[in-house]
């Protein structure tokens, strides 16, 4: 196994273990945990927006603001260093066991040529506090005007280097979102997740005029504190592998050793963030 693949493994168990620990710690412990309430409100994919007057910033750059108790707006700081990005949600309806939620996200990243947004609904089905199903459904539309430029780490005159591929095109998507929050208690929380994706390519390039269809999925353990949140644990997805077995055939026709492509890429999953 190559040395890339031991350490993503290795930063895998790390995610997984950190966070158990902590779940164990707490458990065993005779007093229940301290610490405020994790709430569906600050949540990624539930059926509730952030609540009124309550700020949600991340170690990552991810803010929300919740305007009023069905209205918020948000942004992710880092993605500004290659262009601008919108957050906005709605909460139309709510009530103690049912929630759905509307949110609108937009981005252009400069680097790439990329422009995105996307629109997505979701149900769920649970108290803002607790427990919880939820469901969700989105469409998506995605432009991209890039070429990938493939090097040689070791120059070669005999095989010259390929041409940039030009990977310029536009999609449209279906993501679904199914997940399940199981609260161990007020303030922990083990979140399950599926989300299968349809993919269709409108106008490319490459002429791809098939559906592809990628999908992520995860396990992630949070744990809330007075004010700050963590959370932890592991995801796997099949997403940009097309891409990757593109350049590895490119790279085994000029006859050169590289790692592998895998069928599901592994990737630790961490969330650092303050609600305030």
């Amino acid at each position: 196994m190559s040395s890339r693949w031991t350490g993503l493994l290795s930063a895998l168990v790390v995610a997984l273990c950190a966070p158990a620990g902590a779940l164990a710690q707490d458990l065993i412990g005779d007093d229940p945990p301290e610490g405020t309430p994790l709430s569906a409100n600050e949540l990624e994919g539930t059926g509730r927006t952030m609540e009124a007057g309550k700020h949600l910033v991340s170690v990552a750059g991810r803010y929300r603001y919740g305007v009023s108790e069905w209205f918020q707006v948000g942004t992710t700081g880092y993605e500004w260093m290659a262009g601008p990005n919108l957050n906005l949600g709605f909460t139309p309806y709510a009530d103690d066991k049912h929630a759905i939620s509307i949110e609108l996200e937009g981005l252009t990243d400069y680097r790439f040529g990329t422009k995105a947004g996307t629109a997505t609904a979701i149900y769920s089905l649970g108290p803002a506090v607790g427990s919880r199903f939820n469901v969700g459904v989105a469409f998506s539309w995605q432009d991209v005007d890039a070429e990938v430029e493939i090097s040689w780490k070791e120059k070669d005159a005999v095989v010259p280097e390929p041409d940039p591929v030009d990977i310029s095109a536009r999609f449209v998507g279906i993501p679904l979102h199914l997940g399940y929050d199981l609260a161990v208690n007020d303030v922990q929380m083990v979140r399950f997740w599926f989300n299968p994706y349809v993919y269709y390519t409108i106008d490319s390039e490459q002429d791809l005029d098939k559906p592809i269809f990628p999908f992520n999925s995860g396990i992630a353990y949070y744990r809330g504190y007075d004010r700050f949140r963590v959370g932890a644990g592991a995801t796997m997805s099949n997403l940009g592998l097309g891409i990757l077995r593109e350049l590895e055939a490119l790279a085994l026709d000029a006859e050169r050793d590289i790692p592998a492509v895998p069928d599901l890429l592994p990737m630790p999953f961490l969330r650092l963030y303050w609600v305030l």
